[in-house]
């Protein structure tokens, strides 16, 4: 296997992780309205299959360790297991990751998904030299959390027109959906009346699906990196490729099994049969395609760097924050490439704030996760 020995090399990989994982939402935003997230999945996980197999075919095969089929036999059926499960756990936190992107927006989901992700990994590594860090890093984040959850119910509402309501995920930041209700809005400026209940009572439902699909998916992203990490490292470990390899099997199985159940009983939008995947349009499925190469591609860079040998004297404290500053990026797209401040402007402060508790948070936390 190809594996990272300088400080050069660990750093490069750590910043193209740092992109990876703060671009490939993009491409999910591109597909347009109408490609509901569960759609999306399916291409996510093929690309991301697609990349770990180039990846252990080529890089996990060369130079002088072991290569990434023999890692997995070294390793056994435990670890086999495991990196599996993770992909499995993975893929339900990224899926309602997705869920909630398509109903919050960008701004709001990636901050308060992986903030309930951090807290949740802060509760599994509390060791009595880094508790002052986790325990103040925890409570920052909690109230980046709240704020974020806040913003979520300040969103204003929106409409969605019939013939959207099969297929379309519809985000109500930055969607043609949202220009239309602004279009409204002021066309109706004169008359002043105050939203219908109804109107209001669905933005409500909307919102808290949006909130609870973003808490759930914190928790599994939470989890599972303490999966991965016991099947990994060590001489007994699969290593990176052999692990990412698996994981992007468990990707691909557990989309199918959670399609099953997201397709039928629809977080947002009608119940829908796998058929309407073979509906999409080739560009939809290149951009779904091409976020699982994209995001996997930084998943596996960020594991590689975390194993980077102790001569490299890498800063244990860069391996956490730099893969992690990708929430700070996908905000900065979700502001600047797809405007959706504009259209959520009584959350706007909210939305800020939770971002810089956020960061705040993060320095702490990094420090507690590496003492």
């Amino acid at each position: 296997m190809i594996l990272p020995v300088s400080h050069t090399s660990a750093l490069l990989l750590l910043i193209a992780s740092l992109i990876c994982l703060g671009c490939w939402v993009n491409t999910f935003k591109a597909a347009g309205p109408r490609w509901r997230f569960e759609l999306f999945s399916i291409d996510f996980s093929i690309g991301a299959v697609f990349l770990v197999v180039l990846a252990a075919f080529t890089l996990g095969t060369l130079g002088s360790d072991l290569g990434f089929s023999d890692r997995i036999l070294v390793a056994g059926r435990t670890a086999q297991g495991l990196a599996i499960i993770a992909g499995g756990v993975f893929n339900l936190g990224n899926m309602l990751l997705l869920a909630a992107v398509s109903l919050l927006g960008i701004t709001t989901a990636f901050p308060l998904s992986v903030g309930v992700a951090l807290i949740v990994s802060s509760c599994l590594h509390f060791r009595s030299t880094n508790m002052v860090y986790l325990i103040v890093g925890s409570v920052v984040m909690l109230a980046a959390v709240l704020f974020e959850i806040r913003s979520a119910q300040l969103h204003e509402p929106v409409t969605a027109s019939k013939k959207d309501s099969t297929l379309s995920h519809s985000p109500q930041p930055a969607t043609t959906v949202a220009r239309a209700a602004n279009d409204n809005s002021r066309r109706n400026a004169r008359s002043s009346k105050p939203a219908s209940p109804t109107l209001n009572s669905k933005h409500r439902k909307r919102s808290m699906r949006g909130i609870v699909a973003a808490i759930i998916s914190g928790v599994a992203l939470g989890c599972f990196p303490l999966v991965l990490q016991n099947c990994v490292p060590g001489d007994l470990g699969l290593g990176a490729y052999a692990a990412m390899l698996l994981f992007g099997i468990g990707l691909l199985v557990s989309t199918i099994v959670y399609d099953l159940y997201f397709l039928n009983i629809a977080i947002e939008g009608s119940p829908l049969t796998f058929g309407a995947y073979f509906r999409g349009t080739a560009r939809q499925h290149i951009l779904g395609i091409t976020g699982g190469v994209i995001s996997s591609a930084g998943l596996l860079a960020a594991l590689l760097a975390v194993g980077v040998p102790a001569s490299a004297n890498v800063p244990s404290m860069l391996t956490v924050i730099l893969p992690l500053l990708s929430v700070p990026l996908a905000f900065f797209f979700g502001t600047a490439t797809w405007k959706e401040l504009a259209f959520v402007p009584r959350a706007k402060a909210s939305i800020v704030t939770g971002i810089a508790l956020f960061i705040g948070s993060l320095i702490l936390l990094s420090f507690g996760f590496t003492q």
